[in-house]
């Protein structure tokens, strides 16, 4: 359809009404009103018609219309007229569409402007927030330099403090062993003494002389007193009282720790397997680091005797004590019953009682050295 000419509209449908047609005949005015190609062909197609005169024309003699051509008429008015309906309801619907494809363009410039200025204050406030975050890292960053220098200097005044008490420890422990010397000297010195006197007593003895036999008991008596004192509970065995290392064994009963921990050590470097005896006492010492010592040089010379011992501190409180006597009791017998000294209680409950079981069964002839 040609482009619409001044105000040239069509009355039924409302579209353009190109002047083209208008000239050629396509288009026509019936009365005050304008009809386009479109509309007539869907009326079927009447043709132009003379435009109605503005004056009464003068009478005519009115013709005959028949009654098919009236119908047929009629229905070709309303097919037209349907046809325009529908015509100009499509424009309306195209002038909607547009309508709301402008409403469209604007809600989403407004969607657009909205999130750019969502991002912006977004930014904004992550950016504020990054600054306070940076003072705060730095800050604190700064606090934990101060804790970190004064926890190096309180270790550094602990460490300075340990050093000072250790050299003052060994210093002492250097005069109780210088102390101990002389006390073993003088009891040496006393022995030979009542050795002699012993000597006297008995030459006088087989001369029969019921004094000097009482003389003899009393100084008999005497020397038992010192031998209390100055040896263990049980009787050395022979040669072991002429050892280098036996006047150190008085110090194994010491109530210093340190002492009786630098006993050990002492004991250790002398490479006597005699020194076992008077260790294995020790394995019931109150501290945990004597009892690591002894139970590892016990197991050093494999010392059978220390087995119950090892066994039953296998239920000591001290992880690493546990660790160490069972390492020393596999050691030693060449058995392992799967005991972790690290395992929960309940865990190490079995273990512990296969290794109680084994020493009640095969404890004895383990002892006389038969295999285990």
């Amino acid at each position: 359809m040609g482009k619409p000419m001044g105000n040239m509209i069509c009355d039924l449908c409302g579209d353009g009404v190109p002047a083209v047609d208008l000239e050629e005949g396509r288009a026509y005015r019936r009365g005050p009103r304008l009809i386009c190609a479109q509309c007539d062909r869907a009326m079927g197609g009447g043709g132009a018609l003379p435009e109605e005169p503005s004056a009464a024309p003068p009478a005519k003699r009115r013709r005959r219309v028949r009654p098919a051509t009236t119908g047929l008429w009629a229905v070709a008015s309303l097919t037209g007229v349907l046809a325009g309906w529908s015509l100009w309801q499509s424009h309306q619907t195209g002038v909607e569409n547009q309508r709301l494809q402008a409403r469209l363009g604007e809600w989403e410039s407004q969607q657009e402007r909205a999130w750019t200025r969502f991002l912006t204050r977004t930014e904004e406030a992550w950016e504020g927030k990054r600054s306070g975050l940076s003072s705060e890292i730095a800050a604190g960053d700064a606090a934990s330099r101060t804790a970190w220098r004064e926890a190096f200097a309180t270790m550094e005044q602990g460490w300075t403090e340990l050093r000072a008490e250790l050299a003052s420890s060994s210093a002492q422990q250097r005069e109780d062993l210088q102390a101990l010397a002389q006390r073993v000297e003088a009891w040496q010195a006393e022995w030979r003494v009542l050795e002699e006197t012993i000597t006297q007593l008995e030459e006088l003895q087989i001369a029969g002389g019921q004094a000097v036999q009482s003389d003899l008991l009393a100084l008999t008596e005497r020397m038992d007193l010192l031998e209390k004192v100055a040896v263990p509970a049980e009787a050395p065995p022979t040669g072991v009282q002429a050892a280098p290392w036996f006047a150190i064994t008085a110090d194994l009963q010491h109530e210093q720790v340190a002492i009786r921990l630098d006993a050990v050590y002492s004991l250790e470097q002398s490479r006597d397997v005699r020194i076992c005896p008077y260790l294995r006492p020790l394995l019931q010492d109150p501290d945990s680091l004597v009892r690591l010592a002894v139970a590892r040089i016990l197991a050093e010379y494999r010392f059978r005797p220390a087995t119950p011992d090892l066994i039953a501190g296998l239920e000591d409180p001290v992880l690493s004590v546990r660790d160490g006597f069972v390492k020393a009791l596999r050691r030693i017998t060449g058995r392992q019953f799967g005991f972790r000294a690290d395992a929960r209680e309940t865990e190490r409950e079995r273990p512990l009682e296969s290794w109680r079981t084994w020493w009640r069964e095969r404890g004895e002839a383990f002892l006389r050295g038969e295999p285990s």
